[in-house]
């Protein structure tokens, strides 16, 4: 036995249609189902209800079955070629069990018989009213699942719309723990003149200047073992032997506590090294001035001790 708080509670949310041809009988029903219902529409008989069927999804269809105009067999034959699945509940008197047989030919969840005793009508439509919510909430789920997908969709082409426009104008670089190219961005490319096949699997190292002082690149290695990020400016050679200049922050990535391995982003300055070099420069002799000459002197020295050296080997 249910009371109508439980049937509430897989109902309250149900839109059902009532079709009943005595008109004190459809209104004593209305009032009945539109305090267990979310939403109730009622007609007169079939020809109505099907009217109303085509302008909106209803989860439950109440019908009587001898009716003017088109009766309720003729009305669940109609409703069963639009949507085969609709849950459909018969209200009938036993003076009518001879077209029975052929409501249940046409297909439908139950019987109600008249006069309707409200505890009697509660137990007889709870189940289906069950199904039918359990139906709505599925359905509930299958939209919000997809949804979220579309939304998941949506992010996953703005974020890859970001990271082509990243990998178009963003100079970026990474690393193994050794130092071993594991990728690098078209910008990255464009730069140096190389493709990314030529690149990845090669260390940094092919790009360096050899003649660019080699105390950058130990400073850098010590800050990035101890700090675990370098920023400064790098002098590269490009594929067809150009040089150009990028400043480059890096930092080393850790996995729990492990290294494995180095990002990094650049952006080029070139152009303004271009302009320092114009500045530093004697205008006459094209020299270094006196200042610029110390400074270039305390970067290139183990260079040029090293090279002392090996030409005394």
């Amino acid at each position: 036995m249910f009371n109508i708080l439980n049937l509430k509670t897989v109902a309250s949310e149900l839109e059902v249609l009532c079709v009943e041809d005595d008109d004190d009988l459809r209104k004593s029903l209305y009032e009945l189902l539109k305090i267990i219902f979310s939403h109730v529409d009622t007609a007169s008989n079939g020809a109505e209800a099907l009217d109303y069927y085509n302008k909106r999804a209803y989860n439950i269809i109440f019908t009587d079955i001898k009716m003017p105009i088109m009766d309720g067999v003729e009305l669940i034959t109609e409703i069963r070629k639009i949507n085969s699945e609709q849950k459909i509940l018969v209200i009938s008197s036993y003076a009518q069990s001879s077209m029975f047989v052929d409501a249940i030919k046409a297909g439908v969840q139950g019987f109600i018989l008249k006069p309707i005793i409200q505890s009697e009508f509660i137990d007889a439509i709870y189940p289906t009213c069950k199904e039918a919510y359990n139906n709505l909430l599925t359905n509930k789920m299958s939209l919000e699942l997809q949804e979220n997908k579309k939304k998941l969709e949506n992010k996953d082409y703005e974020l890859d719309r970001y990271s082509k426009i990243i990998d178009n104008n963003v100079i970026t670089s990474s690393t193994d723990a050794d130092g071993t190219i594991t990728n690098v961005s078209e910008a990255f490319c464009r730069i140096n003149g190389y493709t990314k096949e030529e690149l990845i699997g090669k260390r940094h190292s092919i790009l360096h200047d050899k003649s660019f002082s080699g105390t950058i690149y130990k400073e850098m290695w010590g800050k990035l073992k101890t700090q675990k990020n370098w920023q400064g400016e790098l002098r590269n050679i490009n594929k067809d032997g150009s040089i150009y200049w990028v400043d480059a922050k890096i930092e080393a990535v850790y996995d729990n506590s492990l290294l494995v391995g180095y990002r990094a982003v650049k952006h080029e300055i070139t152009d303004k090294k271009r302009v320092q070099e114009l500045s530093i420069r004697d205008k006459l002799t094209q020299l270094y001035n006196i200042s610029t000459f110390d400074t270039e002197l305390k970067y290139r020295a183990p260079n040029l001790t090293n090279y002392i050296t090996s030409s005394k080997i």
